[in-house]
């Protein structure tokens, strides 16, 4: 068995002015949600929606990053499932970052829309429509939400419902 962890995060930086306007949107002490695991070398690879796309981040740039991890759920992968991780990590790697479709969802929140409305498929990802595609996929996790509506949030909220299940640890 494999170790996937979901990790949610903050940046150490008081300055982080959108991480702070998520947190302060969706009332919570994290505003990125992303992925770590252990590759075939053993090493530990975040994968993320951040910034200027969707990327690995290794274990050298790992250190580097100035985050908090404020939460963090633990999935058990079989060999197939892990397997099917790293395939839809690489597909999905290089995409560009959804900055509109952020916008977007507090758009939809504010006016009550039942549909993002700049959302493009698959075309750019946020980071808990990243995660959540990998929940959906990889461990046939529904979150039971639009992917494109939901934000770290509505990700913590079904881990947390799945971990007093059992399903999750």
């Amino acid at each position: 068995m494999r170790v996937i962890s979901i990790e949610f995060t903050k940046p150490r930086s008081k300055l982080a002015l959108g991480s702070q306007l998520i947190r302060l949107w969706q009332r919570t002490p994290y505003s990125h949600v992303r992925i770590r695991y252990r590759n075939a070398y053993d090493q530990s690879i975040i994968f993320e929606a951040r910034g200027n796309g969707i990327r690995f981040v290794g274990p050298i740039a790992a250190s580097f990053q100035d985050v908090i991890v404020c939460k963090e759920y633990t999935i058990l992968a079989n060999e197939d499932e892990f397997r099917l991780l790293e395939a839809i990590c690489f597909q999905y790697a290089g995409l560009k970052y959804g900055v509109l479709q952020i916008l977007g969802i507090g758009l939809a929140n504010i006016f009550g829309l039942s549909k993002n409305p700049f959302s493009d498929g698959r075309y750019s990802q946020v980071c808990s429509e990243l995660v959540g595609t990998i929940l959906e996929t990889v461990f046939y996790m529904h979150i039971g939400k639009d992917l494109d509506m939901a934000g770290p949030k509505e990700i913590d909220e079904f881990l947390s419902k799945a971990r007093h299940k059992g399903v999750i640890l």
